[in-house]
């Protein structure tokens, strides 16, 4: 579900990338668009690879901490980082992070089946997602490379 969700996000990053345009569908019902600033969209992009690089810490201090007596696995949400970036729900009709599945920058203490010396990391699932976790930034690179060269281009008007 996870995966389906992160993949319904690339496809309105790229659409954004495409069209300056953010597409927004929920469930079946009909399509609804909003007009976004290039310069917001780089913004949205470059607070998504900011949350990456943060998650990465984290994911990567609980990997370090796997074997800490009493280390709790924490891990960190996208929705306070959007609210610290700004952008909130202006408008009661403007789709809400949740609507499209976006994971919710606050700090979230996991709570799992804890081993007897209290700690409760699992080093496989945590690598997982770091691996996740870094294929993404590099997605959100590749989108953002594409929305400078879509940029350079309408500056330049297509010459080098």
């Amino acid at each position: 579900m996870a995966r389906v969700a992160h993949l319904r996000e690339i496809a309105t990053l790229w659409r954004i990338a495409a069209h300056g345009t953010a597409v927004a569908l929920s469930g079946r019902r009909k399509e609804s668009r909003m007009r976004v600033e290039a310069t917001n969209v780089l913004g949205v992009v470059e607070s998504a690879m900011r949350f990456r690089s943060v998650r990465q810490g984290v994911l990567a201090a609980n990997v370090a901490n796997a074997d800490t007596p009493g280390y709790r696995r924490v891990d960190v949400a996208f929705d306070a980082a959007l609210e610290r970036a700004g952008l909130a729900r202006t408008n009661a009709s403007h789709l809400a992070g949740d609507d499209l599945g976006a994971p919710g920058l606050r700090r979230v203490a996991q709570r799992g089946p804890a081993r007897p010396d209290g700690n409760d990391v699992n080093p496989d699932r945590e690598l997982i997602l770091v691996s996740r976790n870094a294929g993404q930034f590099v997605q959100q690179a590749e989108v953002l490379s594409r929305l400078l060269a879509l940029r350079r281009t309408a500056v330049t008007g297509g010459r080098a």
